[in-house]
């Protein structure tokens, strides 16, 4: 809510005018509210008025006004006053009375109080008017410059605050018709920006929904591709001497045209023709490792040797486990071939895997027998 005046229109105050330290006494003629300040118009006694005063340069009067002193009537010929005798005289200085009365030859001495002098002047005019008419024409052409600057005065006050008001209205029109434009600019680049980044994503969504649908069907042509590759290689090979699948046994190919084998009854795949002997297993580089023991490598790549059963490490390589009998005879199934070397390998014709280790002896091993 907006502070509430102090002052209000008719009050006697005592203001500073122009913002001077002195206060002078006058009234309050107007009020008005900027929405932060009040502003108060002023006319001072001596008849300048001064507007738009802060209420900081403004207090209430310090003693009570005097009152009034009643007007003398004052004749008027066409513009120019002419004031009686006594309000005359009565304004006159005390130079300019010394000087009347020594034109006039009165002695007044060493008077200096300006009512005795008043009194010798006016008892001189009573008695030859004529002399005061000069010094009354003074004082009137004297009174009309002042009365006149003051009037110029307050007409420039008041016509540089005119301005100032025209001129913060204007301003204030000024600033809000830029302020509206720049409000209009600032939402049409807004809006701009906006159908800018939507037709770019528009536009990158349509170029990822092509590049998925032209990868798919990519990828459906390379499989296409493979597949009737893989048709042609294997209606190009030749065929197999080796007799029949067993039943349920069916030979396909992979991709590369490698062929595999799946068993339908157990649905199941194998690399190796059923049937036919396994292929025996690449050799070693180095003999098998006893049970429990397992090669690894430190971060230099070094081998070293780990024993599960004892948790102990060692960098020299164990001595390989003993072959088994010769004698022992082969589970069922099982049946033992030999390498290009002459290095024996047991193949498992039910599994269709193969092993260096002899299936007896990998029972013991793992504590199926003696």
């Amino acid at each position: 809510m907006p502070s509430r005046s102090q002052f209000s229109k008719g009050d006697r105050v005592e203001a500073r005018f122009r913002g001077r330290e002195k206060y002078a006494p006058g009234r309050i003629e107007a009020t008005r509210f900027t929405g932060l300040h009040h502003l108060y118009d002023v006319t001072y006694d001596d008849g300048v008025r001064e507007n738009r005063v802060g209420e900081d340069l403004i207090r209430a009067p310090t003693v009570a006004a005097p009152a009034a002193a009643p007007r003398q009537e004052r004749a008027y010929l066409g513009d120019a006053a002419v004031y009686t005798l006594d309000d005359g005289i009565a304004r006159w200085s005390v130079g300019r009375l010394k000087h009347f009365l020594d034109e006039a030859k009165v002695p007044h001495g060493d008077v200096v109080d300006k009512a005795e002098l008043v009194a010798r002047a006016r008892r001189v005019v009573e008695d030859r008017p004529d002399l005061a008419l000069e010094p009354m024409l003074a004082a009137l052409e004297s009174d009309t410059k002042e009365r006149e600057a003051k009037i110029r005065a307050r007409v420039a006050e008041e016509k540089w605050q005119h301005l100032e008001d025209e001129y913060n209205a204007l301003k204030a029109r000024v600033e809000e018709a830029f302020e509206a434009k720049l409000e209009a600019e600032v939402r049409a680049l807004r809006e701009e920006a906006e159908g800018k980044a939507r037709k770019t994503r528009e536009r990158v969504a349509r170029e990822v929904a092509a590049r998925q649908v032209r990868e798919k069907f990519e990828k459906i042509a390379r499989e296409k591709a493979e597949r009737e590759r893989a048709e042609r290689e294997k209606a190009a090979a030749p065929p197999r001497a080796a007799g029949g699948l067993p039943p349920d046994w069916e030979e396909q190919r992979d991709a590369s045209g490698r062929p595999y084998y799946v068993n339908h009854r157990t649905r199941t795949t194998s690399w190796t023709r059923p049937g036919a002997a396994p292929p025996a297993p690449p050799r070693p580089a180095a003999a098998p490792l006893p049970p429990g023991w397992e090669e690894q490598r430190d971060a230099t790549g070094r081998p070293y040797y780990v024993n599960h059963r004892t948790k102990t490490t060692s960098w020299t390589r164990p001595a390989p486990a003993p072959a088994s009998p010769a004698a022992a005879p082969l589970p069922p199934g099982w049946e033992e071939q030999r390498d290009a070397s002459g290095r024996p390998y047991y193949v498992n014709h039910r599994t269709q895997t193969t092993s260096w280790t002899h299936p007896a002896a990998a029972m013991r091993w793992k504590g199926g027998g003696p």
